[in-house]
């Protein structure tokens, strides 16, 4: 728990067969990157409850082990080299708020 994870850059996501949305989701986690925050045992993705019985939801979560399976925890993550530090390859999201 608290651990930083990402796809490499090295993964060509978009050989995946990912659906749509789950390409979506690969590019964010390769851009962006996650923090783990539960222990639970699967990777989950917590969506908006209007996603409920949709097929984007569904496209989402028949993709979760193909993306799981590219994650990779970023082991240079701390206090100074924040996600990892180093250069980043897309502009920071902005802040919630």
């Amino acid at each position: 728990m608290g651990s930083f994870a990402a796809i490499p850059r090295s993964v060509n996501v978009s050989a995946l067969g990912l659906s749509r949305e789950g390409l979506i989701l690969a590019k964010a986690l390769q851009n962006y990157g996650t923090y783990v925050v539960d222990r639970a045992g699967s990777f989950t993705v917590y969506t908006d409850p209007v996603m409920d019985g949709t097929a984007a939801l569904s496209n989402l979560r028949a993709d979760m082990n193909k993306v799981r399976a590219q994650l990779r925890i970023v082991t240079n993550n701390s206090p100074t080299t924040v996600n990892g530090g180093g250069l980043r390859w897309v502009v920071p999201a902005p802040a919630f708020g």
